[in-house]
């Protein structure tokens, strides 16, 4: 097999060697079709060492509810924010710990370990795929399960610029991420 297996249950996610087991994040997911989750106020506890990784599910019900495909959406920091007073003046400064979960999303394929039934290898869909540095949450039933690939930021998906009008928040892509 080439990576350790967990021994109890849960998700997990294999990263240089390493199993690591990953939390769920409070909440549902958003459908694909909404640009931004509510905002995420909690730190990435699970922080890989690259992103060449293998999702290892070991869970009870999986063996009779497998799904074909599973998808990891793009979890980008809110890096700064632009506010306004009442006066209509605008300020800018860097946003507090905040993230949202986007609608920008990676395919993997789901197969079954021949080590045991209630377990499922998760890989993206093409062999060669490496997840840019960056917050991300593997989606299995709604739920996002949390990581954090280390590295510098270089993907422009990963970061977001707020700003904060009268008629709502509003996001765009950081220009240099």
């Amino acid at each position: 097999m080439g990576f350790p297996l967990p021994t109890v249950y849960g998700i997990y996610v294999v990263s240089g060697g390493q199993l690591f087991e990953l939390e769920p994040l409070v909440g549902r997911v958003p459908d694909q079709r909404v640009l931004m989750s509510t905002p995420i106020r909690t730190v990435s506890r699970t922080v890989l060492p690259d992103g060449q990784i293998v999702f290892i599910v070991y869970r009870r019900d999986v063996a009779s509810s497998a799904p074909e495909r599973v998808t990891v959406r793009v979890i980008a920091k809110i890096r700064r924010a632009m506010t306004f007073n009442t006066a209509g003046q605008a300020s800018v400064g860097d946003a507090e710990d905040s993230w949202t979960i986007r609608n920008v999303s990676y395919e993997l394929r789901v197969a079954p370990l021949s080590e045991s039934s209630e377990m499922l290898m998760i890989r993206p869909e093409h062999v060669d795929l490496v997840f840019p540095a960056g917050r991300y949450g593997l989606v299995i039933k709604g739920q996002a399960y949390d990581f954090t690939v280390a590295g510098p930021i270089t993907e422009a998906s990963q970061c977001l610029e707020s700003v904060k009008a009268s008629n709502g928040t509003f996001y765009s892509e950081c220009r240099n991420p």
